[in-house]
């Protein structure tokens, strides 16, 4: 049955469970649901090792702390439950604060902005299943975990650092753990029955089995009996331990493989065919809307259209991630055999990579259209509405990279008042990379258009201080990175700072800042480019809103800003953008209607018809040369201005 209740053992030593807890369909079908009003189940965290929790479905908890269960330091034994669609607004989606024995569990689809599946638990955390959880600040699967982490598969989740600040893992799968250490774990995929529908069932070629070790626990969620021998027989007759929460003891055949795979004839969803592919493999995807959010878990294939030249199938091939998370998550350690060709990606929606999300990985992208999606911010930065790249080499050849957004977040403060009430502060997070978003990575973009893309800093409208967020790279935003681009169009990209309004109450006036906007094309912070037979064109920064007695938000490089980085021009033709300070208030600065800051070389290039102070902070050893700029006098070889 399903029962709406939030439990509180209340520190009494008991066990609750279902009427079969090694029974997979009475764990389904016994569902305890926090119908959003706190912790599922909360502990008091005095009860004792004898207090069990064990065969239920634990869903739908909303809480600060401990979306499923809120542990409060308790030792309970917790096992052979489904913890399932819980979410926490700060830490621990799934278990918080439990440190007793956390083993058997399938612990899936849980939110929080850390530990998104178990945070600060010094357990024994062994034999479980973590698959589809999501941290929204990247800060692990497990964070904070520092008792043992044994027998575990941690693969699936939209999360790129698995484990954050917690005990070294052993004889463990987790995705992206090549080279980091602890004895007996594997990178590799664990070859789900199905995953999608979280049949976590182990294929009978699978890694995991008869990979883990010997441990005191002698079944698994479904009763099966666990390895005890420790003698290897034949792989999967369980006579050795299995990593996980199932035992494979009556092996499962995977379908018969091939290298070519064909979408929706051979598999209805993009997803079930990477989570069938190996390496090497090819996925063809015929024309139609596939509505998902593909995870490629450090497969090295290629997924493609019908035919990637053919822009009609290109533009009706679509993945739609329906505004629920990155359209397409690359986090495994993908290799210079990736790639994606012909296919169109758009309707994502996340803090960060809004089409794509890409983490140490190795990526190409081809005949590719990028579109229509869009970044979010909570109280923290957010970047890459089209693309975010950490950590990754990539290269971009015939793409367009179009209508994507980012907007930054707003953090709010309360200011309590000594005669009762108070006041708000409001602080705007920068929105970076309304395009594409890189740190510390490297790409190439050739023949490709950049084009519509915008970026936002978040807009705080406070009653008392009132500070919008920056806008930085409408198009594209480079932070520790380098790019090179050759015969590619960055046009009509904008960057926006954000609004500094807000009504003052009390009588108590309040400082009103408009955000500052830098880069309506690119964004440059500490990185090397260069840029050849390029187009930049009607870019356009704007400096934040403010009220009468505010200060209005400066803008500076309408298609270029560069913070300490080096930047070479060759044979481009950079016109008509422009930059425009903030509306209402007082000041604002307007500077570098093209290039702000900083370069190495211009080369052969135009430079026409971009309004306010063309080139912002040249020096003689940077000037251009033989090139055609407007109303330019300060010398240079072979410069014109007619």
């Amino acid at each position: 049955g399903r029962y709406l209740e939030n439990i509180n053992i209340n520190g009494k030593d008991i066990i609750l469970r279902s009427t079969n807890p090694t029974n997979l369909n009475t764990i389904a079908q016994t569902i305890i649901d926090g119908d959003q009003k706190g912790s599922v189940v909360t502990f008091k965290g005095d009860e004792s090792t004898s207090c069990t929790l064990e065969g239920l479905t634990i869903t739908n908890g909303k809480a600060q702390y401990g979306g499923g269960i809120n542990g409060n330091a308790t030792r309970s034994l917790i096992q052979n439950n489904k913890i399932t669609n819980n979410y926490s607004e700060y830490v621990g989606g799934g278990i918080h604060m439990c440190n007793g024995i956390i083993q058997n569990n399938i612990i899936s689809n849980n939110i929080a902005r850390g530990g998104a599946g178990i945070h600060r638990s010094n357990a024994v955390i062994q034999n479980n299943t973590f698959s589809g959880n999501s941290s929204t600040l990247n800060l692990g699967v497990l964070f904070s975990c520092e008792g043992t982490i044994e027998n575990n598969i941690i693969w699936g989740n939209s999360i790129g650092q698995q484990l954050y600040y917690s005990s070294t893992p052993s004889y463990s799968c987790i995705q992206g753990w090549d080279g980091r250490g602890g004895v007996g774990n594997i990178s590799n995929n664990p070859r789900f029955v199905d995953a999608e529908n979280e049949d976590f069932r182990l294929y009978s070629n699978s890694p995991c089995i008869d990979a883990g070790n010997l441990v005191n626990l002698l079944y698994d969620i479904e009763g099966n009996p666990r390895g005890i021998k420790g003698i290897t027989k034949q792989r999967g007759d369980g006579s050795n331990y299995d990593i996980g929460a199932f035992e494979s003891v009556s092996p499962i055949s995977p379908p018969p493989h091939t290298s070519t795979i064909l979408v929706p004839h051979d598999f209805v969803t993009i997803q079930s065919a990477i989570d069938f592919s190996y390496d090497g493999d090819e996925i063809v995807v015929s024309p139609g809307r596939y509505i998902e959010n593909i995870h490629f878990h450090g497969e090295n294939i290629i997924l493609r259209s019908t035919n990637p030249r053919n822009q009609e199938i290109v533009k009706n091939t679509i993945i739609d991630g329906n505004q629920s998370g990155s359209v397409i998550t690359f986090f495994g350690n993908e290799g210079t055999t990736c790639s994606l060709e012909g296919l169109t990606i758009m309707n994502g929606s996340a803090d960060r990579g809004g089409g794509i999300y890409s983490l140490n990985s190795l990526l190409s992208l081809s005949n590719c259209i990028i579109t229509s999606n869009s970044c979010f911010g909570g109280p923290e930065p957010t970047g890459g509405g089209g693309i975010y790249c950490e950590n990754t080499t990539t290269t971009m050849r015939k793409c367009s990279l179009e209508n994507n957004r980012v907007v930054g977040g707003t953090q709010f403060t309360f200011i309590p008042l000594p005669h009762g009430g108070g006041v708000r502060s409001g602080r705007g997070w920068a929105g970076d990379g309304g395009g594409l978003y890189l740190s510390n990575s490297r790409i190439i973009i050739d023949q490709c258009n950049i084009r519509d893309n915008t970026s936002n800093g978040g807009c705080a409208d406070a009653d008392y201080n009132s500070d919008g967020g920056v806008g930085r790279g409408g198009g594209i935003y480079l932070s520790n990175s380098s790019l090179i681009m050759h015969g590619s169009i960055i046009d009509k990209n904008k960057t926006v700072g954000g609004s500094g309004k807000g009504v003052n109450i009390y009588n108590i006036i309040g400082r009103k800042v408009g955000g500052d906007s830098f880069g309506g094309g690119i964004y440059y912070n500490s990185s090397s480019s260069w840029l050849y037979n390029c187009i930049l064109n009607s870019n356009l920064a704007i400096g934040g809103e403010t009220l009468p007695s505010g200060n209005n938000g400066s803008a500076y490089g309408g298609s270029v800003y560069d913070s300490d980085s080096s930047i070479s021009l060759i044979n481009c033709t950079i016109a008509n953008n422009d930059i425009i300070k903030g509306e209402d208030g007082i000041g604002g600065i307007e500077n570098g209607g093209c290039i702000y800051g900083d370069y190495n070389q211009i080369i052969n290039t135009i430079l026409w018809n971009n309004r306010v102070n063309q080139i912002d902070g040249i020096t003689t050893s940077t000037q251009p040369s033989y090139s055609c700029i407007q109303d330019w006098t300060s010398g240079g070889v072979g410069n014109i201005s007619l």
